[in-house]
């Protein structure tokens, strides 16, 4: 083992020109612990990273902002039951809001494919390479076919941000601060289910045709997806500007 190390190190500091080496008192593993310890003391240097791709792929941040708050939302009320303490996979979702549009910096059409590639190849501080790939996965799916996830897989917590992530895509499409509509999500073992209100996807002829192609796109993976509209009464019944979960297994 010696030996061939020192082969291999001779050959680099002739190859490279190097004339002097020092030697490191930290190793690989001291840095893995203060980024451990970055993260307890709410200094994560991922929250660092995620801010500077924005920053560097020219991010619209109002709108990732915008998706970013109703994807939680949505989130949220699928598992209002979940335990108080720290959530990795909302985490996983904030991240993914926020850099879904990096790839817009390359190209418009199919930019989830380039923003998808970025995060699965760039160098991320912080994040490990799990990580980095969950993002992008769940990145690839936040727009077109569905079944294109199908060979690279999703684990089944990966649906859920899948979905949160799509419907605050899809619902904020017009890229604007317009108040949104009374909003009602609910889940079973089969799929999803978005109560609307009947007059709002009148008033949004393009978005209600995006929402009954979105049906289609889960039904080509095995899953449902109902939308629901409501009469005006049933949407009072809605908080405005909050999604509300409805009861396990109903829709």
């Amino acid at each position: 083992m010696f030996a061939g190390g020192l082969a291999v190190l001779v050959a680099v500091f002739d190859e490279l020109g190097i004339e002097h080496m020092s030697v490191s008192e930290s190793a690989l593993r001291h840095g893995v612990l203060y980024d451990l310890l970055g993260r307890v003391e709410h200094h994560d240097m991922r929250e660092e990273t995620v801010a500077q791709f924005m920053r560097r792929y020219h991010v619209d941040a109002l709108q990732a902002g915008r998706v970013r708050q109703l994807a939680l939302r949505v989130y949220d009320a699928l598992l209002e039951d979940r335990p108080a303490e720290y959530d990795p996979d909302r985490q996983m979702l904030d991240w993914a809001a926020r850099l879904a549009e990096v790839g817009l910096s390359i190209a418009h059409a199919q930019y989830h494919k380039h923003s998808a590639y970025v995060l699965s190849n760039a160098d991320m501080p912080g994040f490990s390479r799990m990580e980095q790939q969950r993002i992008a996965r769940v990145v690839l799916a936040h727009r077109g076919k569905l079944s294109k996830m199908q060979e690279p897989g999703l684990e089944d917590d990966d649906w859920r941000l899948v979905f949160a992530l799509r419907l605050a895509s899809l619902i904020l499409r017009n890229r604007t601060d317009a108040p949104l509509p009374p909003l009602r999500v609910s889940a079973d073992a089969g799929g999803y289910g978005i109560e609307l209100p009947r007059e709002w996807l009148e008033a949004n002829p393009l978005t209600e045709a995006a929402l009954e192609a979105e049906s289609g796109s889960w039904k080509a993976v095995g899953m449902k997806l109902a939308v629901m509209p409501v009469t005006e009464r049933r949407a009072a019944q809605i908080a405005k500007l909050d999604v509300i979960p409805a009861k396990a297994g109903t829709q």
